[in-house]
């Protein structure tokens, strides 16, 4: 099961360094493309040096037998000092029976009803208040109204009680964090999230690196919980921006920062989904089948899959960059 999940939330690729900016989202019958495009900043200046840009087409063909959803991702890397683009594909293919029940990922096959079974434990739940902030927002953007770029757009401006129960949840982790250290770190010079990939400026120089690795097949592990961490993997580092490996540390302080920003892009993303859905309660096998449902709804399930699937490739490549500075 673990497998059928990995490949989940490998449909799509999604790299981030701040929060990506949509330029484009249009649908044409059974195909929708969105159009996602953010900069890649320079770490010594802070200086945009480039932009990474998806173009992501689904085309929802429809049988007898149910529909399958092919998903197209073309990536277009830019590098602005050179005006040279690096262009990489990847397509993906989901198929559903007439009851939308997730049958195949890529030619293999899924026992729905095990995947149902499984993944239907952990959830997210709103409450009342954000129900009724985020209502006339969601009927708005089913009918037509609102594209979903002006939806997430007015999402991310109320004032939700889950995003504000995620900061004192982070908040308080961090604060734990920092009392193991004997209050050494600075707030200020610090990113990543602090109980999987994190960074902060020590009391004697250089940075502290901390990086593990996550598990599972639950919403916890699309949602970067702390409960996924899998326990035992935390690997440790002290670095100073030297050498050669100054450049190991920046690549790490990067992907730690685009981590913290997917967290954070999934709790709105999970918010506007759960009330384009007209539910109050969202599992992960609801998102599965909002991505089978397509729609409205199917375009921010599918997103949440791109975020999270990038997130979790930089965790694995943090913890990836400290075994290598380990060594050296």
């Amino acid at each position: 099961m673990k497998k059928i999940f990995m490949i989940l939330l490998a449909i799509t690729l999604f790299y981030g360094y701040t929060s990506p900016s949509f330029a484009e989202a249009k649908k044409k019958s059974n195909e929708t493309v969105e159009t996602v495009s953010y900069p890649v900043k320079s770490m010594e200046t802070g200086e945009v040096v480039g932009e990474e840009t998806h173009e992501i087409t689904t085309t929802i063909i429809n049988s007898k037998n149910g529909k399958t959803i092919v998903m197209n991702d073309k990536i277009t890397n830019k590098n602005f000092k050179t005006n040279q683009d690096e262009v990489t594909n990847q397509k993906n293919t989901l198929v559903y029976d007439k009851k939308n029940n997730l049958v195949s990922i890529n030619g293999e096959n899924v026992d729905s009803t095990e995947l149902e079974k499984e993944l239907g434990f952990d959830k997210i739940e709103l409450g009342k208040n954000d129900l009724n902030k985020l209502k006339p927002l969601a009927e708005k953007y089913n009918s037509g109204e609102t594209d979903y770029e002006e939806y997430l757009n007015q999402v991310k401006e109320l004032d939700l009680d889950i995003v504000k129960n995620n900061e004192v949840y982070q908040e308080r982790l961090l604060k734990s964090e920092k009392a193991k250290e004997n209050n050494q770190f600075q707030i200020a010079a610090s990113g990543g999230l602090s109980w999987i990939t994190y960074y902060y400026t020590s009391s004697r120089g250089g940075y502290n690196l901390k990086a593990g690795k996550m598990t599972g097949s639950s919403l916890n592990y699309l949602m970067l919980d702390s409960s996924a961490v899998q326990s035992g993997s935390m690997r440790y580092k002290h670095n100073y921006l030297q050498g050669s490996q100054g450049g190991l540390v920046a690549s790490f302080m990067q992907r730690a920062d685009s981590i913290s920003g997917a967290r954070s892009e999934l709790i709105t993303e999970a918010a506007a989904l759960t009330a384009a859905l007209g539910v109050a309660v969202l599992t992960l096998a609801t998102v599965i089948g909002a991505i089978g449902a397509a729609g409205s709804a199917g375009l921010i399930a599918a997103r949440m899959y791109n975020v999270s699937s990038g997130a979790h490739t930089n965790i694995k490549r943090c913890y990836e960059l400290i075994g290598t500075i380990n060594s050296q």
